[in-house]
């Protein structure tokens, strides 16, 4: 009916269309009501029509359906193991497994090879003994690792990490695994590992945030793995490491989070002194670690929150270095092959000494940093700095609260490029191609400042500031703008201190 129709037409047109093809008034089907079971219940209502009611998921007399989950994971475990049947690599990571399921051992099994020359079909199928990697990981198995998993003789990957595993058959099974590679088994509970009984071809173990106490047997048998490139013991409760461990082929070595107290075995850098990169021993409580100089591989070196009472001594390749939140005084000795090359630079970016008790910054040392770009010196009881930091060529962040240093002005502290200049106009640059330029010698005699001149720098600024803003100069007898009173000037215009005119 268009917008013009009368109201009687309209209604006339409403009722014609609840009529059916007789004629007669079309009658509305309700469906039946129920009454809530619950209600029924506790009023004593016998309500026949819910009784036996095989339309209803869940009805008496029938079984509720299998959950989506369910479903879910079963065909995630169908597809993993046809997957391995066809690649060799069976991934079960969180499957919510409870325990391993026992197809995975037997793949041949029911199998029905298409023979075709189809180029996506490989005309074969992987058997459990062929399978080269296992992850079972994010699975609750808390009944530990199936000793069935001895059977893969192929396996080079295992991976069992957040796995609730408590103890692993170390002997039943990761002694029979003799083409393993990889061993992930971190996020567990173990309390104990046996590393002597893993096979010589193992490249890369992962044991960290588990439990462990030791990582040998009772008698502390040598641990020989001649290509074991990487070790991750970290977030564990170890109180040592193994003082026997031919390990020549060591690349990174990770125990942070531990509760090593003792000295670092000497004999451990010694064996992987020619392969080490990377040595993670923070959150210990180290007092003394042994030389690194002889690690000329290495580049990442953290020992921070230990018990360190001397720096470590590290080679001239190592480019990260940290030693946050121990008990250092002086950063003295830092470069041994210092003393033996007076041209000696080493390639240090970072050097993190926050949160220690180092006095003053040794200035020998200082002057081979001349690749440093962060270097973190705050939280200590420094009282100066060295002029040496002005010069660092690559120097472009340096934290300095928490010391005690009064001698340059705060302002100057909290901006490094401003203190930078400052500094390197109190002397002149040390000797060398390798530092940034310092002030025009005619600014001062012979280029050095004295602290007298310093202070007369800070004196005419100051009074220039608080008087006439007009900067006096005359009857100096000046060539040249003194570095000290540029540096003053720099500082102060970089603080919005205001313009200085003459």
């Amino acid at each position: 009916a268009s917008p013009a129709t009368p109201k009687r037409a309209r209604a006339a047109v409403r009722m014609s269309s609840h009529r059916a093809a007789g004629g007669q008034p079309a009658v509305t089907r309700r469906k039946p009501r129920r009454l809530n079971p619950a209600f029924a219940s506790a009023h004593g209502i016998n309500d026949s029509k819910n009784k036996g009611d095989k339309t209803r998921p869940g009805g008496p007399g029938r079984r509720p359906p299998p959950s989506r989950d369910t479903d879910g994971r079963k065909k995630k475990v169908d597809v993993a193991i046809r997957t391995a049947r066809s690649s060799g690599k069976m991934n079960l990571s969180d499957c919510a497994l409870s325990r391993l399921p026992d197809e995975i051992f037997s793949l041949r099994t029911n199998v029905t090879i298409d023979l075709s020359l189809s180029i996506d079909n490989p005309g074969f199928a992987y058997g459990e003994d062929e399978v080269t990697l296992l992850d079972i990981s994010d699975n609750s198995l808390a009944g530990g690792i199936d000793e069935r998993v001895s059977n893969l003789t192929s396996l080079q990957i295992l991976r069992a990490r957040r796995c609730d595993v408590a103890e692993v058959p170390w002997r039943s099974v990761v002694l029979k695994l003799d083409n393993l590679l990889t061993l992930d088994l971190a996020g567990n509970s173990l309390s104990v590992a046996m590393l002597e009984l893993l096979p010589v071809t193992m490249r890369e173990v992962d044991l960290s945030n588990n439990s462990l106490t030791r990582i040998t047997g009772d008698d502390e048998p040598p641990v020989v793995l001649p290509s074991l490139i990487r070790l991750d013991l970290a977030n564990n409760r170890l109180n040592k490491l193994p003082m026997r461990m031919e390990v020549p082929s060591l690349r990174h070595l990770i125990f942070a989070g531990n509760e090593i107290g003792e000295e670092f075995p000497d004999a451990l850098i010694r064996e992987c002194g020619k392969s080490l990169t990377t040595l993670d021993g923070q959150r210990n409580k180290l007092h003394r670690v042994p030389s690194l100089v002889g690690c000329k591989r290495l580049r990442v070196v953290d020992f921070g929150d230990n018990a360190l009472i001397d720096v470590p001594q590290i080679g001239e390749d190592v480019i990260e270095l940290n030693l946050v939140n121990n008990k250092l005084k002086s950063i003295g000795g830092l470069f041994a092959e210092m003393e033996q090359s007076p041209d000696f630079r080493s390639k240090l970016g970072e050097l993190r000494l926050r949160g220690n008790k180092v006095e003053s910054l040794d200035p020998a040392i200082v002057r081979c940093l001349t690749s440093v770009a962060f270097l973190d010196a705050s939280m200590n009881n420094l009282k100066d700095l060295p002029s040496v930091l002005g010069y660092l060529p690559c120097l472009r962040r340096m934290p300095l609260e928490g010391n005690a240093i009064r001698s340059i002005r705060a302002s100057l502290l909290t901006n490094t490029p401003a203190l930078m200049k400052f500094l390197r106009g109190r002397d002149s640059a040390p000797p060398g191609d390798d530092y940034l330029a310092g002030p025009d010698p005619a600014g001062s005699a012979g280029g050095a400042l004295t602290k007298v001149e310093v202070g007369q720098a800070k004196s005419l600024v100051n009074s220039a500031l608080a008087g006439t803003f007009t900067l006096d100069l005359s009857g100096k007898e000046l060539s040249n703008m003194p570095g000290a009173l540029m540096a003053e000037l720099t500082a102060d215009c970089a603080n919005g201190g205001g313009t200085v005119g003459g």
